[in-house]
């Protein structure tokens, strides 16, 4: 997670964006497919193009990559000590552009189409050779990078440590997208037989 989201222990690195953006990207020593798997050991490198999103403009690129062993599609570099989010070796985006998302949909509740919008208006400014993604895109890449971010143990209060007595939930803005919502999914304050005790003077 960014510097701002992070507890004062939690021992991560940041990198911050490569300035001026690689007009190629090499392949690196650990490739890896969006499956999980490897390249083939006969697979050759190939080069193929790619969009670099940032948050004021798109940037044309090339990028390396290599057959996978598991699944028809290619490996290729991860690119995180540059600062970037390889999406799908063919989309590729700034960390900076993905935490201000984050940024700003916890301090003021900012919506993925408002966000989008606004980005769409920098590109616009900025004379982007390319338009930014889709409403539906933009939603997808960013759980996507949520996922791998190490949030494990990041969460705690400065007062009552790693588990207070009391937790009091205030909605979820980043909500699930109808295709996500199952018979299990059930609100924060709905009660289960196994639940702890009730106290009567808390609410």
């Amino acid at each position: 997670p960014p510097r701002w989201a992070r507890l004062a222990r939690d021992d991560l690195t940041s990198y911050p964006l490569v300035d001026p953006i690689p007009s190629r990207f090499g392949i690196g020593d650990h490739p890896r497919c969006a499956c999980g798997g490897a390249p083939k050991a006969s697979a050759a490198v190939e080069e193929k193009d790619c969009i670099v999103f940032t948050s004021s403009r798109a940037h044309r690129a090339r990028i390396e990559v290599r057959r996978c062993e598991s699944c028809r599609r290619c490996c290729g570099p991860d690119l995180w000590e540059l600062g970037l989010f390889n999406y799908n070796n063919s989309r590729l985006y700034s960390h900076e552009l993905l935490d201000s998302f984050t940024s700003c949909m916890s301090n003021f509740e900012a919506p993925f189409h408002g966000f989008r919008k606004h980005v769409c208006n920098s590109y616009e400014e900025h004379q982007s050779p390319v338009p930014f993604v889709s409403d539906t895109t933009w939603r997808t890449v960013w759980f996507s990078f949520l996922r791998i971010q190490q949030l494990i143990n990041s969460f705690a209060c400065s007062k009552c440590g790693d588990c207070p007595e009391v937790l009091i939930f205030d909605g979820v803005t980043a909500g699930f997208a109808i295709e996500h919502c199952t018979g299990s999914l059930r609100p924060p304050t709905a009660r289960e037989a196994t639940d702890g005790p009730i106290r009567a003077n808390v609410r």
